[in-house]
């Protein structure tokens, strides 16, 4: 499973992103056609996020109607700290984890995501072990292959570089 070189970032599929999509009307067929494009041009890396618009959905739709095994998608945790706070319990870590990956799976209509990414640098740094711990779990159930974080800032990458676990390290 190796990662092209380029990756790209799908955020912009179905919602303003970047300094050349300014609107968010992208038509479905403009956006199979960037991954088709980008397929042709030897770029099977997909970045993806429920956070991004319905970029998940696109991007399961268009690998259902296309045979294209060789993509390799990497998706995203939506912020848990951001929408629950910091005093949640280990149960509801794990739970909130394994829903987010199972809704991805469903959106992407695949039975894995090859590398699964904490978004928010903040999870890490508040949850730690229990979220790589229930990041793990998913990957024992074959759920996922990998996990990575995005990072912001150097101190949260010298943290994640010392979390052998996190095999793919994101500077958005």
């Amino acid at each position: 499973m190796n990662i092209t070189p380029i990756t790209l970032g799908t955020a912009q599929l179905t919602m303003p992103y970047g300094i050349a999509n300014s609107h968010s009307n992208v038509s479905d067929e403009s956006a199979f056609s960037l991954l088709e494009n980008a397929l042709v041009n030897g770029i099977n890396t997909w970045d993806t996020s429920p956070t991004y618009g319905k970029s998940e959905k696109i991007i399961g739709d268009f690998l259902k109607n296309n045979n294209h095994p060789e993509e390799i998608i990497c998706s995203k945790l939506p912020s848990i700290i951001k929408q629950y706070g910091k005093n949640i319990s280990k149960d509801a870590i794990k739970n909130i984890v394994s829903k987010n990956i199972d809704n991805s799976l469903s959106s992407l209509q695949r039975e894995k995501i090859e590398y699964y990414l904490i978004h928010d640098e903040n999870d890490f740094i508040t949850y730690g072990e229990t979220l790589i711990d229930a990041l793990n779990e998913n990957i024992n159930k074959g759920k996922i292959i990998s996990i990575g974080i995005s990072v912001y800032t150097p101190e949260v990458t010298d943290l994640a570089i010392q979390e052998k676990m996190l095999e793919l390290i994101q500077f958005p």
